[in-house]
């Protein structure tokens, strides 16, 4: 299984860390073509003829990632073994079949610079021959060649590092499988550069981590119920650990979900009783057709010119002003009707504002543009006045 990768608890790269050659997250499986493997028949048994015989699909290696090469070390090792390869000559020829490109030169290079080296240590007349070159020993060799070309520069530090320092469960993943990747990379760590004892990280260190690596809360309930995680077994603290994951999930099934409100389901999802779900009504709003079009507003999908509120507004303010100073174009008509003098001077206002319009669009100077707009701050600092009102089209 796979962890789903998660921003807030990504644990492969962090400011001021080199990133790990082998990373808690497993790669994902390549799906390889017919040329691209060998599938060799393997003995349970090698030296029974009646042993069980089972396939092996082992893929040429070339310029992969390191835990591939590890697997393929891993698959390598189970040949030589189903298949009775004991002789260095036939080890050889088998690593030969098997890798392809860069890592097969270095390791040709390796063979070639081991010959070279067993000549000059050689006695005067001392014929050296494949078969004292290609030996199970030297085979070893020339594939810790190949590693160190596979791994980059200072890799043990950074893997133990980043197994020490920054490898935390993530959110999601069972605490059983964490630890169970967590104890297969610790088995990778003698294979790394410079093949020395005691590569791996000792279990008290492990265990010692495996608390580091715990969410907060599991790590205070530790001290609550005073556990010693140094003193127990691996598999103690696997189950105590569980205990704490079970009793989360029952946590999360019956508080958690019974503090949602009632949803209803309608045409654009489930959305909150009483409300709306605020992602589909933008999204639908991006989609509506824009049929309508306002001096102020521009092209949109709700109201025309004569619909709009604020237009509205400001013709009430200057209806209000106009019959507060009784100047304008209505002025002395004698109708004392307010209601009468208001809905006129409306009407002149929408006419004004329809006019200005036009004397904005003409003096505009670019004339390229399909649609023209509507500044409010402009027509906020007009004034009305006779002359303007008894303009003509």
């Amino acid at each position: 299984m796979v962890p789903r990768k998660d921003k807030s608890n990504s644990t492969e790269r962090k400011p001021g860390f080199l990133p790990p050659p082998i990373p808690l997250e497993r790669s994902e499986v390549k799906k390889l073509q017919k040329d691209d493997y060998l599938v060799m028949k393997l003995r349970s048994i090698p030296n029974k003829s009646t042993s069980p015989v089972y396939e092996l699909t082992v893929p040429y290696f070339k310029e992969r990632t390191p835990e591939e090469w590890f697997k393929f070390l891993k698959n390598f090792k189970k040949i030589l073994v189903g298949q009775d390869l004991t002789t260095g000559l036939t080890q050889f020829a088998m690593a030969r079949r098997l890798l392809t490109g860069d890592t097969l030169s270095h390791f040709d290079k390796k063979a070639k610079d081991l010959k070279a080296e067993a000549i000059a240590n050689a006695t005067v007349g001392t014929a050296i021959t494949d078969s004292d070159i290609e030996t199970p020993d030297n085979l070893k060799t020339c594939l810790q060649a190949v590693t160190v070309s596979v791994l980059p520069q200072k890799a043990l530090q950074t893997q133990k590092r980043y197994m020490r320092r920054i490898l935390r469960k993530p959110q999601g993943m069972k605490i059983r499988e964490y630890f169970a990747r967590y104890v297969q990379l610790n088995e990778y760590l003698p294979e790394f550069p410079p093949f020395t004892q005691g590569q791996q990280l000792p279990d008290k260190e492990v265990l010692e981590h495996a608390e580091f690596a715990i969410p907060n809360s599991w790590q205070k309930q530790i001290v609550m119920h005073g556990f010693n995680t140094i003193a127990c077994t691996t598999d103690d603290f696997i189950e105590f650990c569980e205990r704490l994951e079970l009793s989360e999930s029952i946590y999360d099934k019956t508080h958690i979900k019974s503090q949602k409100t009632p949803t209803q389901t309608g045409n654009s999802g489930t959305t909150p009783k009483g409300g709306y779900n605020k992602s589909t009504c933008k999204n639908s709003g991006k989609n509506r057709k824009q049929d309508y079009y306002c001096l102020y507003h521009g092209q949109n999908s709700t109201h025309n010119t004569d619909q709009c509120k604020v237009l509205k507004v400001q013709a009430e303010r200057m209806t209000n002003q106009h019959l507060q100073k009784g100047a304008g174009k209505y002025k002395g008509r004698g109708d004392s009707n307010d209601k009468n003098k208001r809905k006129q001077f409306q009407s002149f206002a929408i006419d004004f504002v329809e006019k200005a319009f036009k004397k904005m669009k003409k003096a505009s100077s670019d004339s390229s543009k399909n649609k023209e707009t509507f500044s409010f701050q402009d027509f906020q600092n007009m004034s009305v006045s006779s002359d303007d009102s008894s303009d003509s089209d």
